[in-house]
């Protein structure tokens, strides 16, 4: 599902809370490629909640990034995620295809929390999900406007660079789960993407996105439980989730972590299914650096009791030698890809 612009690109742009990442792919009939991708962490203070704090310090990343790619121009397609955005199923009388546009902004002022003059509106129509003969469910998608503009501005002040589209993160990570994966009929899964300081939280159902949340939920709580029962700086609690020389009070901190992010993620798991009669989950998916730590997966399946495993980025592509960070990609790169892949006419 591409938002509020065209779908032809070649750069997609994830720009996430700690780290901005960028992936370029080539799709052709014969074959499917990962021709660039790099990674470069944001400072601290530069973003918050999604909202640009420090412009000039995300335009001299995004330099850096570009720099790391070998590239001086190019479209961009720009993923959006946080508190300003905001994905809402709703099911509707039947009607005729050109009065749902009236239809969804009437049900956005039921809805959606944000005054509806400030914000970009867009809907897709879940066919393959439909209420009832006389009713059909679609999501819409609200995103404020100033966000847009913020992040489309330092992003083509960066260089030659043109923001061609902006997509929503969980739905770009959808778009790369079917490249690889297909768009399987009969079942739902979960797409989970557990960063830094926010949670991409997807359920598939029939290939179609049906529930789509960002959690306030990340990595983030790993550092500040060390930090608490060490009394240590959070850069030395970095340290030790990632494994360094760990003492038995991180290990138990880390623990307690896991169970308030699986929690978390349990919270949306029950919302979900009360809210979505007779949908059955079947499998999760998990992706993002933190899904990476070590016991957290089997915490998640304990938790949640629905079986677990890491979702694979490159299932269904292979990765140009001239890729310096494959394991980064692996770990942190399917939302890039999935923006990447809007370029390829891949189907809302």
């Amino acid at each position: 599902m591409a938002l509020f612009g065209s779908k032809k690109q070649i750069i997609g742009l994830d720009i996430g809370s700690n780290s901005i990442r960028a992936a370029i792919v080539s799709i052709s009939k014969s074959s499917s490629e990962l021709v660039k991708y790099a990674e470069e962490r944001i400072l601290n203070n530069t973003l918050s909640s999604g909202e640009v704090i420090q412009p000039e310090a995300l335009i001299d990343t995004l330099k850096n990034l570009f720099k790391a790619l070998k590239i001086t121009k190019g479209d961009v397609v720009l993923g959006l995620s946080g508190s300003s955005v905001m994905v809402k199923k709703v099911t509707i009388p039947k009607i005729e295809n050109q009065l749902i546009s009236d239809q969804v902004r009437w049900e956005a002022e039921q809805y959606i929390p944000f005054d509806l003059s400030s914000v970009n509106l867009d809907y897709v129509l879940l066919n393959s999900v439909s209420s009832g003969e006389d009713s059909n469910d679609l999501l819409i998608v609200a995103a404020q406007r100033e966000q847009i503009q913020s992040l489309v501005g330092v992003v083509e002040a960066a260089g030659n660079f043109k923001v061609v589209a902006v997509d929503v993160n969980g739905f770009a990570l959808a778009n790369s789960f079917a490249f690889n994966y297909g768009r399987i009929q009969g079942q739902a899964v979960a797409l989970i993407d557990i960063g830094a300081f926010y949670t991409h939280f997807v359920i598939v159902q029939n290939g179609d996105v049906v529930f789509c949340r960002d959690l306030p939920v990340g990595g983030v709580i790993i550092n500040q439980e060390i930090q608490s029962a060490m009394d240590i700086s959070f850069e030395e609690a970095e340290r030790f989730k990632l494994g360094a020389n760990m003492p038995d009070e991180a290990a138990k901190a880390i623990e307690t972590s896991f169970v308030t992010i699986a929690d978390q993620i349990q919270g949306s798991f029950e919302f979900f299914i009360n809210t979505s009669q007779g949908v059955n989950v079947t499998n999760i998916f998990l992706t993002g650096g933190t899904s990476y730590c070590k016991g957290l997966i089997d915490v998640l399946q304990k938790t949640i009791d629905i079986p677990c495993e890491f979702l694979n980025p490159n299932r269904n592509l292979t990765i140009s030698s001239t890729v310096n960070d494959k394991e980064s990609f692996k770990r942190s790169g399917a939302v890039a890809l999935g923006l990447a892949l809007r370029s390829e006419g891949d189907s809302d």
